[in-house]
C-alpha cells in the first residue's frame, strides 16, 4: 500500500512539473513577456524602456506577462504561481509586481510582492485595473491598455508613498465586495436547507431534516460572520421555505417517495424512505430522492495580494 502511495505521489509530482513547464514560460529576457502577441515591436520597446528605467531608479521590478491560456485556472492563481516561478522582485526586498493578461479568457490580475503591499494594496491595485486596464481592454485595445496600466503602476511604485491607515481603508473598501451582493447565494443555500428541514418535519423523516440543518445552518453561520444584517433577510425567507417544504411533504406523492407510503398521519419518525427508527426496509434519504531578464530575478516573494478583473 505504501509503495503504491509513493508511486502515486512521484507520478503526481512529475505531472505537476511537466504542467508547470508547459504553462509557465522560462524567465523572460526583459520585463515584457508577450506570449499572447498583443503588442507590436514599437509598443513592447516603449513599455520595456519604461519598466527598465523604473528598476534602475527604484530597484522595483514591474513585469507584464500576456498568456495565450490560463490552462484552466483563475487569473489570480496563475499570476501567483507565475510570480513564484519567476521570483519577481529583489531578494530581501520582495519589491516585485506582476501583471498577467489573458485575452482568451478575458481576465487579468496584478500580483504584488510583500515589500510593496504598503504602497500598492489590493484596493489601489483594483482601482488601477478598473480605471487604466479594463476600459481599453473592453475596446480590444490591448496595446494602449497595457501601456496606460503600466504607466499608472510605475508612477505609484516610483512615488513610494506608503499609505496611511485611513488611505488603506478607503482603497480596500473601494475594492471590497459589497456583502449584499452575496445575498442571492446565501438565500440559495439557506432556502434549500430550510426547505429540506420543512420536508423532514412534514414527512417525519430524520434524513431530510438533518441534511437541511447542516446544509442551511452552515450558510447561516457564514452569513452571520460576513455581515450579520444579512440574517434580517434570510430568516423570514428560510421560514417561508420551511413552511412550503412541510406542506408539500404531506402530499401523498411526496410521502410515497419519502416514507414508502402515501398515507398521512403516521406518528413514527424514520431515517428515510421506508426506513423506520425501529426497523424496517432501508431506502434512500429524502435529500437523495429530492435531488523579465534572469539577471534581474533576485528571489522576490509575493504577499498573495493583488487585484484582478474581467472584461
Amino acid at each position: 500500500m505504501r509503495r503504491w502511495l509513493v508511486v502515486a505521489i512521484v507520478a503526481g509530482l512529475a505531472d505537476t512539473t511537466m504542467l508547470l513547464a508547459q504553462a509557465y514560460a522560462p524567465r523572460p529576457t526583459g520585463f515584457i513577456s508577450d506570449r499572447a502577441e498583443l503588442l507590436d515591436a514599437t509598443a513592447e520597446a516603449e513599455i520595456e524602456k519604461l519598466l527598465d528605467q523604473l528598476e534602475r531608479d527604484t530597484t522595483a521590478e514591474l513585469m507584464v506577462a500576456t498568456v495565450p491560456s490560463l490552462n484552466g485556472v483563475s487569473a489570480s492563481e496563475y499570476a501567483n504561481q507565475l510570480f513564484a516561478h519567476w521570483q519577481t522582485g529583489k531578494k530581501g526586498l520582495d519589491n516585485g509586481v506582476l501583471v498577467v493578461v489573458a485575452p482568451a479568457e478575458r481576465e487579468m490580475f496584478i500580483e504584488v510582492g510583500y515589500g510593496l503591499e504598503g504602497i500598492l494594496p489590493d484596493g489601489l491595485a483594483g482601482e488601477v485595473v478598473r480605471d487604466a486596464f479594463l476600459p481599453r481592454f473592453k475596446e480590444n485595445n490591448y496595446r494602449q491598455g497595457i501601456r496606460e496600466g503600466a504607466d499608472r503602476l510605475a508612477a505609484i511604485v516610483r512615488a513610494g508613498h506608503v499609505l496611511t491607515p485611513e488611505e488603506r481603508k478607503r482603497f480596500e473598501s473601494a475594492g471590497a465586495i459589497n456583502p449584499w451582493y452575496l445575498l442571492p447565494l446565501f438565500a440559495l443555500f439557506t432556502g434549500g436547507g430550510a426547505f429540506a428541514v420543512g420536508v423532514g418535519i412534514g414527512s417525519r423523516t430524520f434524513g431530510a431534516m438533518a441534511w437541511g440543518l447542516i446544509f442551511g445552518g452552515s450558510a447561516v453561520v457564514m452569513a452571520a460572520l460576513i455581515l450579520s444584517v444579512l440574517l434580517t433577510a434570510l430568516v423570514p425567507f428560510s421560514l417561508a421555505m420551511a413552511w412550503w417544504g412541510a406542506v408539500l411533504a404531506r402530499r401523498p406523492g411526496w410521502l410515497a417517495q419519502l416514507r414508502g407510503t402515501a398515507k398521512a398521519g403516521t406518528t413514527n419518525w424514520i431515517l428515510g424512505e421506508g426506513t423506520s427508527t425501529t426497523g424496517g426496509r432501508r431506502g434512500g434519504s429524502s435529500a437523495e430522492s429530492a435531488g523579465r531578464s534572469s539577471r534581474r530575478m533576485g528571489g522576490g516573494r509575493s504577499g498573495g495580494g493583488g487585484a484582478g478583473g474581467s472584461w
